[in-house]
């Protein structure tokens, strides 16, 4: 053999290994920043003072909308619920564009999600059709969030929240 063909063939056998591991080291590194976004969630649902929160806010009662208006008004409960609200929102952003995966955020965080979604659907409708309320897109990727989270407990078999889990369709856009 030539010794220019030998050194191009090790050459050219650097530039393949240098090429994959490249690419190794980038999925690599995705799938470390993956899991670091869905740590920073779980620490978010975690949080001793979100726990809290959650509580005060899932145990909140009211028969409708103007009992709902007339008990939680106050800007630091619908602060604490729209926090929630807005947290699901935006894992709904995440899910839908595929940044985590409806399994993993099931297998975290589904049944508090569910509980959310149960609790607040009906209130979340009727925001969206106030006048001057926050419009008819309001909590729409948590409304998909849910529904993912229903499709897999339904899948594992598992009973639904008191037959509340069944979204229902976003007003038509127009």
């Amino acid at each position: 053999m030539d010794i220019s063909l030998i050194r191009d063939l090790v050459a050219i056998a650097g530039v393949l290994i240098a090429l994959t591991y490249y690419i190794l080291n980038i999925q690599n590194q995705r799938e470390t920043r993956k899991t670091q976004l869905v740590m920073q969630i779980y620490q978010t649902k975690a949080d001793q003072q979100g726990i809290l929160n959650y509580f005060e806010m899932i145990n909140m009662e009211w028969s409708d909308p103007e009992d709902f208006k007339r008990k939680y008004q106050t800007p630091e409960q619908l602060a604490l619920i729209e926090n929630h609200l807005s947290f699901f929102d935006g894992l709904g952003v995440l899910l839908e564009d595929k940044k985590i995966d409806a399994e993993t955020v099931y297998n975290l965080m589904g049944r508090r999600i569910l509980q959310v979604w149960a609790k607040f659907e009906d209130m979340i409708h009727y925001w969206r059709e106030m006048d001057y309320g926050p419009g008819p897109d309001y909590g729409e990727h948590f409304e998909y969030l849910a529904g993912e989270m229903i499709k897999i407990r339904r899948g594992k078999g598992l009973p639904l929240y008191e037959g509340r889990l069944e979204p229902k369709p976003l007003a038509q856009k127009g």
